[in-house]
């Protein structure tokens, strides 16, 4: 059985996150699909005569194509959308186990304590294809600029020189931040909006934080 028919099984798949789910699995087992999907994702264009001929070589068939530029126009409304989610400012009201966290990543004691007193505001800003996230307090400010899937360097607000990579999935910006020097540790902040509010988690290890802000 093809690719796009089986993510496109009624029966088996009855939910739109359910078959991205089977778009993203199923081309990672089948290499000409996943080349043509990554295309399509950043260029959104009709396939040319070329392209398709060399479809219908891999066992793939007119149908099929056009099942898969349906299913790529689905996935990138979907993301879309759940980018569109995030954009506005946001201030903190509330904070779980955030000096353990700091305090894990190796942040020191008089740090700590001043961080841990701030309310901080975040504000994401999306132009195209490049997200801003810009956090600022009155003790220190950070402004990181990313395009989703794209691994970038930067230096967080402790100080830690890391490689950043961003994916949005199921609806959550998440953030792995993987140290470049030894001894750093690497760490994960994981974005949800519910409402007017947005759900941040930072984990490092075995420590997990909870902080929520408000959308002003």
């Amino acid at each position: 059985m093809h690719f796009v028919r089986i993510v496109f099984c009624n029966v088996c798949i009855n939910s739109l996150h359910a078959r991205i789910g089977w778009i993203r699995s199923s081309c990672r087992k089948k290499p000409i699909l996943w080349n043509y999907t990554t295309i399509l994702l950043y260029f959104p264009i009709k396939l040319n005569q070329e392209q398709m001929m060399k479809l219908h070589k891999n066992g793939i068939n007119k149908t099929e194509q056009h099942l898969l530029q349906q299913s790529v126009t689905l996935l990138l409304n979907l993301e879309a959308k759940m980018s569109e989610n995030f954009v506005g400012k946001y201030k903190l009201y509330h904070s779980e186990n955030f000096d353990q966290y700091m305090k894990k990543i190796g942040v020191d004691f008089a740090t700590r304590k001043i961080a841990s007193a701030l309310s901080p505001t975040v504000e994401i800003i999306i132009s195209g294809n490049v997200w801003t996230i810009k956090t600022t307090s009155t003790f220190k400010s950070e402004e990181a600029e990313f395009e989703l899937n794209k691994e970038i360097e930067l230096t967080t607000m402790d100080g830690r020189n890391i490689k950043m990579l961003c994916t949005l999935e199921n609806g959550r910006l998440i953030q792995k931040q993987m140290a470049i020097k030894a001894g750093d540790k690497d760490t994960e902040i994981i974005r949800e909006i519910n409402g007017n509010e947005m759900l941040t988690i930072c984990k490092c290890e075995d420590v997990v934080c909870k902080r929520i802000y408000k959308r002003e």
